[in-house]
């Protein structure tokens, strides 16, 4: 990878955020932090995440 692509990874990798994520989802960000939030929603922002996260690989 060159310096640009190393860059632009990291600048991408840095906007991915619990509170961007929950808010896609429109989840609440303190109940999923506090583990008040239902497994379902729990594993929607994990999944989100992940999903993210391979979106910055391809």
């Amino acid at each position: 990878m060159s310096k640009e692509q190393d860059l632009k990874y990291i600048k991408d990798f840095s906007k991915i955020t619990i509170s961007s994520v929950c808010e896609e989802l429109n989840i609440d960000r303190s109940n999923i932090l506090a583990g008040r939030a239902s497994e379902k929603n729990t594993k929607a922002v994990k999944q989100k995440i992940i999903e993210k996260l391979n979106a910055l690989e391809g």
